[in-house]
């Protein structure tokens, strides 16, 4: 899904289906916390963090929504900023999400319905 050899901006033109203007596009980026001196960086330098980032404003760009969206532990080693970001993408998601996690804060803030704890 990532080109690890094109940059961030490069990485999202490639992904806009819609053709949407480049004010626009810059705001989605911006919305997934990657701003104008992120856009030149390379994908394979990006951090795992960046990474998913980056995918899941693929997937917007694309304007393919899954039914389905599995996170394993998707807040580890992520800061404040990411954390957050990441609740408000998956809050406003009409899919199911099958989420693993021991940050019971971060499931408590997505609104998850129904649970399993093991």
């Amino acid at each position: 899904m990532i080109d690890r050899e094109k940059t961030v901006l490069e990485q999202a033109i490639a992904n806009n289906a819609d053709n949407i203007e480049s004010a626009n596009l810059h705001t989605i980026l911006a919305n997934f916390l990657f701003y104008p001196e992120s856009w030149s960086k390379l994908c394979k330098v990006l951090s795992g963090g960046e990474m998913l980032r980056l995918s899941l404003c693929c997937m917007v760009l694309r304007n393919k929504k899954p039914d389905l969206i599995f996170l394993d532990e998707p807040v580890n080693n992520l800061d404040l900023a990411n954390i957050r970001m990441l609740g408000a993408i998956f809050r406003d998601y009409k899919g199911t999400l099958l989420v693993i996690s021991h940050d019971e804060q971060f499931i408590n803030d997505l609104g998850i319905e129904d649970e399993i704890r093991l």
